[in-house]
């Protein structure tokens, strides 16, 4: 029998206990130690979910040699700092989307987690879930041929709060990096290359962030992967797959998708998964076959597959005119 793998959480937030629940369902795996900057929200946390150490410092949870790996889940403004301070201490990390706030600080990553052999991935956690293994295989049995186009959306009418992070510039708000990353992840995974070019548009509120993005990837010989994303208004929220034979439709809330359906010759063929606990527990358990196999890098959700989706978002950033004050 395998040894329990031990697992830290950094960040214990709404997402957080998301990930705790999905880890009750995971075989050989346990939570051991949770860490934020506020001791009393550590140990309330700890206490919800089990017997995991609190601690009220991250440095504390560096240090603790009982942690085989670190989920992150803090604003991604902080991801660069923790994540580097988590592989230099010699843990293995999972890190929520985005990795980080643009691709320099990506690629220092991964070099980092090469350089002392630390598994490091980004915490994509769609490409895992049972109706994408579904689509994946409906891909490889050649059902709608090749891909032509891609179109997703992803979008809700937000509340403004200046002090929320989705609308603080300090804290790297916006929607592309928040939502819009998941539009252009599904997007590299199935096309697996960089586009050969990108036309944005977007709207920069009184705060300093995008709040719409409307954006083209021209992937050339004729495939392109169209997408919108926004903070003012119900978008359909779904993800289409358009081949030369046939489409795939992911419904609404694509992101976590429990239903897709194929369409060709006429004829449709659905497929409906539900979640063995939150969603979460597939993506942990890749990350433990992984690191038990010895790998640094995830094969579905390589370091390359999380830089070519951060070089795309900067070069939206860059043509809609958003930088980051700390960048």
């Amino acid at each position: 029998m395998k040894p329990v793998f031990r697992w830290g959480l950094l960040g214990p937030g709404t997402i957080a206990e998301r990930f705790a629940e999905s880890l009750q369902v995971v075989d050989n795996a346990r939570l051991v130690a949770v860490a934020s900057r506020d001791n009393t929200r550590a140990q309330v946390f700890a206490g919800r979910v089990g017997d995991a150490r609190a601690y009220g410092s991250y440095e504390e949870l560096y240090g603790d040699a009982n942690v085989d790996a670190v989920y992150i889940c803090t604003p991604h403004r902080f991801h660069f700092e923790q994540i580097k301070a988590c592989l230099l201490a010699g843990k293995a990390v999972l890190c929520e989307k985005p990795l980080t706030v643009n691709a320099e600080q990506c690629r220092e990553l991964f070099a980092i987690a090469h350089e002392n052999r630390v598994f490091l991935m980004e915490a994509m956690w769609t490409p895992f879930l049972p109706v994408y293994q579904q689509l994946a295989n409906w891909l490889a049995a050649d059902r709608i041929g090749e891909i032509k186009m891609l179109q997703s959306s992803f979008g809700f009418a937000v509340e403004r709060d200046a002090q929320h992070r989705l609308f603080n510039h300090d804290l790297a708000g916006g929607i592309l990096l928040d939502m819009g990353v998941y539009n252009v992840a599904v997007s590299q995974w199935l096309m697996d290359r960089m586009p050969v070019s990108i036309n944005a548009q977007g709207f920069i509120g009184d705060t300093g962030v995008d709040e719409m993005i409307s954006a083209s990837l021209d992937y050339g010989d004729g495939v392109c992967s169209q997408f919108q994303c926004s903070f003012h208004s119900q978008l359909a929220n779904d993800f289409s797959i358009c081949g030369s034979k046939g489409r795939i439709h992911v419904g609404s809330f694509f992101w976590e998708g429990g239903n897709a359906t194929l369409y060709r010759d006429r004829k449709t063929e659905s497929c409906e998964q539900g979640f063995r606990g939150r969603g979460f527990e597939y993506e942990i358990e890749h990350v433990m076959q992984c690191i038990h196999q010895g790998l640094l890098e995830s094969p579905v959700m390589s370091g390359e597959k999380t830089l070519q989706a951060m070089t795309i978002m900067d070069q939206i950033r860059n043509q809609i005119g958003l930088s980051y004050r700390f960048e």
